[in-house]
């Protein structure tokens, strides 16, 4: 047991070690918000002991600037080294706030995946429009587009891709167009838009399956019934969906 006194030595000496790197630049804040916001889903979806009061001091801590954080330069198992920068964001603990695992969890990669993940969705939503555009100015045949590829191809995403650019398309004049085929640039357009498509899906899939299954290092859960609480030690600092 730490007695109140020495709990205010430590708690002024402050953290031994809060990140060190060099040469490189910072991470959007956008990105270090995203950490943030991971660490309280892990918060909310139980197994890491910490106060309600913890958690609502970190929430509210996003009101205020984020640390920054080396977009390089951090490399270690896990994410323990650009972790130690964002625990300058963590609330003081104190005789009535328990902390215990905390932010030992996988927030910096699911983070930044979310965000990659909606500006991926925005980006080839403005993408489509801007092909669609040069599509039309190139006059190439609608028949690169044609819905009956769909079926051929066989693919979910190639045939969203075929069904976008139609309606972006939707309108325009099918009169003097070119009457040979566009250059396989244009060709191939449905189905990169496709890939793209696939890719930004299983993106957004993913960050969301991860933001549901954050497990900590430690982790706390009940045995049976009772207030009978078990701590184990895991794999929650690395997460392997996103790398795939």
């Amino acid at each position: 047991q730490i007695s109140a006194k020495e709990r205010k030595r430590l708690k002024e000496l402050g953290m031994p070690f809060i990140g060190l790197s060099f040469g490189d630049d910072y991470l959007p804040e956008t990105k270090v918000r995203a950490m943030v916001f991971a660490i309280l889903a892990l918060f909310l979806r139980g197994g890491a002991a910490v106060s309600k009061k913890f958690a609502q001091d970190l929430a509210k801590a996003l009101d205020g600037d984020m640390p920054k954080i080396p977009a390089g330069g951090l490399t270690s198992p896990g994410e323990i080294l650009p972790l130690f920068y964002l625990m300058r964001l963590m609330p003081s603990p104190s005789e009535n706030q328990l902390q215990a695992s905390g932010g030992n969890t996988a927030c910096c990669s699911v983070g930044m995946a979310s965000i990659a993940a909606i500006e991926a969705n925005r980006r080839l939503i403005v993408a489509q429009k801007a092909f669609a555009l040069s599509y039309d100015a190139m006059q190439a045949p609608l028949e690169h587009i044609d819905p009956g590829l769909k079926l051929l191809w066989g693919d979910p995403y190639e045939a969203r891709a075929i069904d976008n650019l139609s309606a972006l398309l939707k309108g325009t004049q099918n009169e003097n167009r070119r009457p040979f085929q566009a250059p396989v640039s244009y060709r191939i357009l449905p189905r990169l838009l496709g890939q793209a498509l696939r890719a930004s899906q299983r993106l957004s899939t993913t960050s969301e399956e991860s933001l549901q299954s954050m497990v900590s290092n430690p982790i706390f859960f009940p045995r049976g019934s009772g207030s009978k609480v078990e701590a184990i030690s895991t794999g929650g600092d690395h997460n392997s969906l996103l790398p795939q």
